[in-house]
């Protein structure tokens, strides 16, 4: 997923962990936004937190808070 810098869509999106594909500067964080999106928008904080710019393509998964049964 190709990752954007501007200010994230508004509304109430679940938790999910992105991060960066760099194998020696591998960085994660946890934001809210829509995991359906074909282009993340982050902010400028988040890019730096990431060690990302515009353009660059990132990974995503959503975070599921399913209760565990087992």
């Amino acid at each position: 997923m190709e990752v954007a810098e501007g200010q994230p869509a508004p509304g109430e999106w679940p938790a999910c962990l992105v991060a960066n594909e760099q194998y020696d500067q591998f960085r994660a964080t946890l934001v809210c936004v829509d995991p359906e999106c074909e282009r993340l928008v982050l902010t400028a904080a988040q890019l730096d937190a990431l060690k990302c710019r515009a353009g660059d393509r990132i990974r995503m998964v959503r975070l599921c808070p399913e209760e565990k049964t087992a």
